[in-house]
């Protein structure tokens, strides 16, 4: 619908909790999500709606703002609309989501979270140890202090991506859900082994690639030994070194790729199979 395009088309999008339905982050049920939608008034959305911006609003709320009522009542049919069409797919998450729980919580046991923060694939790209949010948002705290960080898996899309960076008592992040592609029918890769702790925590390529970093391979023979493209050993690569596991080191016309010493201790750590 016109009405919903016009909020939702651009790179950065700033929403309410109640339309980006995280007002109540608690809530298990989709069914008590869509009753709190449907109770918004016109009223509340406008007021909600505002103060997102409270100095200048950009062109797209100005327009929003001005039929809020016309703008609720479309947007309340496409929610209602999507989850109707949506609900079986995350049914079938469902198993997905347990075993990214599995994931997160091992990796805060463990002290390995720095690699789980850099494959978010979010809005809030993590880069030498720090999450680093997009200039949009500059009303949003410095520092984490002593709110807590939350992850919320979104099974709604390979490139999805969310985040509350100004609650005061947390800070979530929503990413999209790894494996996605094992219920879509869009991913032809095999799901990771139960006993693989490394491949549970990095995924399945980017194990792979930090299992053979200790023959320092180049790009070129790190893809055609894990037989994928150039372009996507670089982008995992990318990844790992922005967990502070891989340096990349000159060595005349070529660059080699090596763990760092972190990256060899994680290797240790995790590694369900010895490291050469």
């Amino acid at each position: 619908m016109p009405l919903v395009r016009t909020l939702l088309s651009t790179a950065h999008v700033v929403i309410p909790d109640s339309l980006a339905l995280t007002s109540e982050l608690r809530s298990t049920k989709m069914s008590a999500t869509l009753d709190q939608l449907m109770s918004l008034s016109p009223d509340e959305f406008a007021d909600d709606m505002a103060a997102q911006s409270p100095v200048s609003l950009p062109p797209a709320l100005r327009r929003v703002l001005d039929s809020p009522r016309d703008y609720l009542t479309a947007y309340q049919h496409v929610v209602t609309s999507v989850w109707e069409a949506f609900e079986p797919l995350w049914k079938r998450a469902d198993g997905l989501i347990g075993r990214e729980m599995e994931r997160v919580g091992f990796a805060t046991v463990t002290g390995s979270l720095a690699p789980v923060l850099a494959g978010l694939n979010s809005k809030v790209p993590y880069r030498d140890g720090v999450l680093q949010l997009p200039p949009c948002d500059p009303g949003a705290p410095a520092e984490l202090g002593n709110r807590r960080l939350m992850f919320m898996p979104l099974a709604s899309g390979h490139r999805a991506g969310l985040y509350d960076a100004v609650h005061p008592e947390h800070f979530w992040i929503g990413y999209p859900l790894p494996g996605l592609g094992h219920i879509t029918g869009t991913s032809p890769d095999s799901p990771a082994p139960a006993d693989d702790a490394l491949v549970l925590i990095l995924g399945a390529i980017r194990a792979a690639i930090l299992r053979q970093l200790t023959r320092q391979p180049a790009v070129g023979e790190l893809a055609r030994s894990l037989h994928i493209s150039p372009s996507t050993a670089t982008y995992h690569c990318d990844q790992l070194a922005a967990a502070g596991l891989l340096e990349r080191e000159r060595h005349g016309q070529h660059v080699r790729l090596r763990a760092t010493a972190r990256g060899m201790a994680f290797l240790e750590l995790l590694s369900a199979t010895p490291a050469d």
